[in-house]
């Protein structure tokens, strides 16, 4: 892969970040919906963008949908349980701070994730 597959994936990844906390935080502040619902549909509006991102311009993939989406949702679910158990574990053991937890979490994921989706999501 190049540099530039890989910039295109971190700023697709981005807008699938700005559309989930975007959605999550209008529906919950002005549309009275729960906490809870709004984040589930804010995450799963930026999940659908990020794969719909990356299939047309990150990785032009012109293979049927499907197979694609499903191995989507299988890393997208794995990466969901690493960064809950790296943050869980680096807070438990002290080793940093929750908000540190999280931001060393997502770049090691954004790693993980790029290797996941390159070589069998979108390969």
């Amino acid at each position: 892969m190049t540099w530039q597959t890989f910039v295109s994936f971190g700023l697709a990844g981005g807008c699938g970040v700005v559309a989930n906390y975007s959605t999550t935080w209008c529906l919950r502040e002005f549309g009275g919906v729960n906490q809870f619902v709004a984040n589930n549909i804010g995450l799963g509006l930026g999940l659908a963008l990020n794969f719909t991102f990356n299939k047309m311009f990150t990785f032009e993939s012109t293979a049927p949908w499907m197979p694609e989406l499903a191995t989507y949702a299988c890393i997208a679910a794995l990466s969901l349980a690493i960064n809950h158990l790296l943050v869980h574990w680096m807070v438990t053991n002290k080793l940093c701070t929750f908000y540190l937890a999280k931001l060393i979490s997502t770049g090691l994921l954004f790693l993980w994730n790029y290797f996941m989706h390159s070589h069998f999501t979108f390969s």
